[in-house]
């Protein structure tokens, strides 16, 4: 019984890797928008019956591969670790195939908006424990502060990796670190 279970589950796993792949293929050929469930299962070749065994659609298997990183970002923000860039760029550069296809030209909007969500999350997450905005106005302040500062780093991270990913890490994350820097000297 047990080794039954174990071969289900390789089973399993092997069937939503290869509709990531074939997802991940897919991306890098015609962009994500383009990208359909029939293509997806044709790339893969598995049935629609099996697609939707495991996926209610394209989106829930875009991010079905990369949870434990959003996951562990979040977490790094709420143990007080605050902005985390270096795990984003990290990430990215060991796996360049993955990051070109969820944040390079052919990735879609919503995926951008996804990063963009979360660096949001880290900004305000960061700046609710150095100061609280008293006033509404403030508080739209850092909204703008925010959004800003996500556009811009998530449009830098996207022209990295189009470009190859010609610089490391440590460069990528000192420019996030001054835009944010220098964003918020204009807001104070």
């Amino acid at each position: 019984m047990e080794k039954e279970k174990i071969k289900v589950d390789r089973r399993v796993q092997r069937t939503k890797r290869l509709l990531w792949d074939a997802l991940v293929a897919l991306i890098l050929e015609k962009g994500y928008d383009k990208v359909t469930i029939k293509d997806i299962i044709d790339e893969a070749d598995v049935g629609r019956s099996t697609f939707y065994a495991h996926f209610e659609n394209k989106e829930q298997l875009l991010f079905s591969d990369q949870p434990h990183f959003f996951e562990e970002i979040r977490e790094g923000i709420e143990n007080g670790d605050g902005l985390n860039f270096r795990l984003i760029f990290d990430h990215a550069l060991e796996n360049r195939l993955v990051a070109k296809a969820l944040l390079g030209v052919n990735s879609g909007q919503m995926i951008k908006e996804h990063m963009k969500e979360l660096i949001r999350y880290q900004l305000q997450s960061s700046f609710k424990r150095k100061n609280k905005p008293s006033s509404q106005e403030e508080r739209l302040k850092q909204d703008l502060f925010n959004e800003a500062a996500a556009s811009a780093i998530v449009g830098m991270i996207s022209c990295w990796i189009e470009n190859n990913m010609p610089l490391n890490s440590n460069d990528m994350v000192v420019l996030c670190e001054e835009i944010v820097e220098r964003l918020s000297k204009k807001c104070d």
